[in-house]
């Protein structure tokens, strides 16, 4: 196994380890939660944090930009250029981030009439969005000098900061949750501290990791920002249009809805959020690698990457859709108990987010390529007319037709079947000079064909077997892994993938022996 290679096994692992502790304390939060305050409280939290989450995009006109190049300042050994980069833009993120806290002030004093707050809530929604806004504004000054782990590739340790993160975050929950009481404005409250904690050590953590990061005032080359504001400008736009597609949702039932449908579609997306997110974070560490690979030896060097990468996002994300879409309704029954009469649209509305990973994953990749090949131009491009098709579709089936959750996660799973296979896959492999041929079979047919297996199963077991109990559930669930699993070894990996296999097991079951010899003579002592 090479070094690269087993970088990215290190990484993805401490990634699941991190989003596992995230898993769990969402879990407890959500049902805690929604036990003990009214829909229109609850719904505040969504449908804030979907209004900022569309801030972040504008910023990365200058942020991806910068990240890109410092990668590939870093990889030709350049640290004056990595001055110059982290000089030029300090000021721009600066004056940003100042006029970013300004806005939300701003908003937070008209922030009912830019989304729908009941009168007695109106006061806790603007000290959210303050918190929220003095977060993002405090994250963006500190950027040019955060970036040394990712360009160095250190995702164990900012994995690790992520799971402080989580820890900080959660020990703060419980003290204001359990102290003063369940209130929805604690959430954002301990979020934004353990944010703020944690973004200043990543910034300590990046300066070692990178001491070119550093601020000189003769170093500033303002001719560097046309470049990177142009590939930002693209990645900006993609990204925005992404944040459409997921994050619209909320706003859309927010105006034409019901405070019920917002939980509903919440509590619904929250296995979505996580396998989505989790991706995310497992493939991030690929980017300054793709980069590096580009620079140094093209595109072509990308393909295989791209085939795997698509085949193991398949075999990640449905091995968690498979089981929760064949047991929903179990599930959301044992998670909401009695609950679930009110938000009874739940499992439905999870079927309908799941089940575009079967199209979506296998190029899932495609915005590292672009990044990597610096091409964000037509993926931005068609990011927005997917994005648009979304949209138009939800505002019709909740607007016009009064679907509310179900027809907002409906919106979603047309304009995935209508972009993803006909168009988004042509155009990476177009991208990537690939044969449809050779990457179907080798990223989408062996990519399905555990889920496949597993799912009939899981199917049959429903069918056969009762479960009447949470742990015949769990044991149930647990089967139907064992059989996702044993399918993808024995029918799914190639000669590498078993060879790379073995040596991680070598590996592990050496190191084993070498622990259970130390531990035997420290006893004969």
């Amino acid at each position: 196994m090479s070094a690269n290679t087993r970088l990215l096994v290190i990484n993805s692992a401490s990634t699941l380890g991190e989003r596992l502790v995230n898993l769990l304390l969402q879990v407890w939060l959500y049902q805690y939660l929604v036990k003990r305050i009214s829909p229109e409280e609850y719904s505040l939290y969504p449908v804030l944090t979907s209004l900022f989450i569309f801030i972040p995009p504008l910023f990365a006109v200058f942020t991806s930009g910068f990240s890109r190049h410092t990668v590939q300042a870093h990889a030709r050994e350049d640290d004056q250029g990595v001055v110059e980069l982290t000089s030029t833009m300090f000021p721009v993120l600066l004056a940003a981030g100042t006029g970013l806290l300004v806005l939300g002030l701003l908003a937070a004093e008209f922030i009912g009439f830019i989304v729908h707050v009941v009168p007695e809530r109106l006061s806790e929604a603007r000290l959210m969005v303050v918190l929220l806004s003095g977060s993002l504004a405090f994250r963006v000054v500190l950027v040019p000098f955060s970036v040394g782990l990712y360009v160095r590739q250190k995702f164990v340790i900012a994995n690790a900061l992520t799971s402080l993160q989580t820890v900080i975050r959660l020990a703060l929950l419980f003290a204001l949750l359990l102290g003063a009481g369940p209130r929805v404005l604690w959430v954002v409250v301990a979020t934004v501290a353990a944010d703020a904690a944690v973004v200043l050590m990543t910034t300590v953590l990046s300066f070692r990791a990178l001491p070119a990061q550093k601020f000189r005032r003769s170093c500033i080359r303002w001719s560097l920002l046309p470049t990177m504001a142009t590939f930002g400008f693209w990645n900006m736009i993609g990204w925005f249009a992404y944040l459409v597609r997921t994050s619209a949702d909320f706003l859309v039932l927010n105006r034409l809805s019901t405070p019920q449908d917002v939980t509903t579609f919440h509590l619904a997306s929250l296995a979505d959020n996580q396998v989505e997110t989790t991706l995310q974070r497992a493939t991030l560490q690929l980017q300054p690698h793709a980069v590096k690979l580009h620079t140094t030896s093209g595109i072509e060097a990308l393909q295989g990457t791209y085939t795997r990468g698509g085949r193991y996002c398949l075999w990640a994300a449905l091995f968690v859709a498979t089981p929760l879409i064949v047991f929903r309704q179990e599930l959301w029954a044992y998670y909401l108990g009695p609950t679930l009469a009110v938000f009874a649209d739940v499992p439905l509305v999870m079927l309908l987010l799941l089940i575009r990973y079967w199209l979506d994953c296998p190029v899932f990749l495609a915005g590292i390529v672009a990044y990597a090949a610096g091409e964000m131009r037509n993926l931005a491009i068609l990011l927005v007319l997917m994005s648009c098709t979304n949209l138009a579709f939800t505002l019709y089936l909740v607007g016009v037709l009064h679907m509310g959750a179900v027809g907002s996660a409906l919106g979603t799973l047309i304009s995935v079947v209508i972009w993803e296979p006909l168009v988004f896959w042509g155009f990476t492999l177009k991208l990537l000079g690939l044969k449809f041929k050779t990457w179907f079979q080798a990223s989408v047919v062996r990519g399905v064909l555990p889920s496949f297996i597993a799912g009939l199963f899981a199917l049959g077991l429903r069918h056969f077997t009762e479960r009447t109990t949470l742990p015949e559930l769990v044991l149930a669930i647990a089967a139907v892994g064992v059989v996702y699993v044993l399918s993808l070894l024995f029918l799914c990996f190639d000669d590498t993938e078993r060879g790379e296999m073995n040596q991680l097991w070598g590996k592990f079951y050496s190191q084993f022996r070498a622990y259970k010899s130390v531990e035997v003579r420290c006893e004969t002592e």
